[in-house]
């Protein structure tokens, strides 16, 4: 009797259980509001949603300063040619030491970029003393004023007399005066000849020559003989020295600036539009 009530009160737990499953079944499933976030939602910080998502690309222009530092010298060496014109030039005016254009191309190298007067270069190469650049050597040792070969009045002068000329030359050969024809025309010519030797093309009035003409002269030859040397034995690297030497009432050995290297960088950057209550597909 006993024996069978336990079986019966254990049926009845075992049917108390299926029925409480059952019910929790059959009830609709909690939901939250909207809005709501639970506590591992909140901490998962890389979830997100995408509703609009725009791209487009960025260029960002990065100059690198490319000044001699102790790694950035070992790299150019390596980079360079084994034997640069620079290089090359130098050993050529040493071996040709005994030329006053090789003294001034070397004077030159070594003070680059500086407008040296002709006047203080061709001093240089008669003492054989190449001091450093001073005012003197940037401006010359002379003053250079600017002095017209004739004064207008002059000029006004001869044209008056010129075109009275073409008219008794007119004259004459009317009167068939042939000798004083000539006479005329041989005056003619060489009032012309005088004008055009003090005149410019656009009739403007021509000044002497400087004083530094002469030195510029001197210079120039003892350059030019130098250089003709050079291309008789390395036509490349007088080519390169004609590019860099500037002449003139100044002398100049030009170096091209380094310029600073620019990387152009390419960046995508996407907007999102974050909307951490809605779900939608990342785009």
């Amino acid at each position: 009797m006993l024996i069978f009530k336990c079986s019966i009160t254990h049926q009845l737990k075992h049917d108390d259980k299926a029925t409480s499953q059952a019910v929790l079944r059959q009830q609709p499933t909690k939901t939250k509001k909207p809005g709501m976030q639970g506590p591992r939602q909140k901490n998962e910080l890389n979830r997100f949603t995408c509703s609009n998502v725009t791209r487009f690309s960025l260029v960002i222009s990065v100059k690198e300063n490319l000044a001699p530092s102790a790694f950035g010298e070992k790299m150019n060496s390596i980079q360079k040619p084994p034997q640069s014109f620079e290089d090359k030039l130098r050993q050529w005016l040493m071996s040709h030491d005994n030329m006053n254009g090789s003294k001034v191309l070397s004077y030159l190298m070594s003070h680059p970029n500086t407008k040296l007067h002709v006047s203080f270069l061709d001093r240089c190469t008669f003492t054989g003393r190449w001091p450093e650049p001073d005012e003197a050597a940037l401006n010359g040792y002379e003053a250079q004023p600017l002095i017209p070969m004739v004064d207008k009045i002059t000029i006004k002068q001869c044209r008056k007399r010129a075109e009275t000329l073409i008219k008794e030359i007119q004259g004459a050969v009317e009167l068939g005066d042939e000798k004083r024809e000539a006479i005329l025309q041989l005056e003619y010519k060489l009032l012309m000849k005088y004008i055009k030797q003090v005149t410019t093309p656009s009739h403007k009035i021509k000044n002497f020559e400087p004083s530094w003409k002469k030195a510029y002269q001197n210079v120039y030859a003892c350059v030019w003989k130098s250089i003709r040397k050079m291309r008789s034995q390395d036509p490349e690297l007088a080519s390169w020295v004609n590019g860099r030497l500037k002449t003139g009432r100044c002398f100049v050995w030009k170096t091209h600036p380094v310029q600073p290297k620019t990387l152009h960088i390419h960046i995508d950057i996407a907007s999102v539009d974050y909307n951490p209550g809605k779900t939608s597909n990342v785009m």
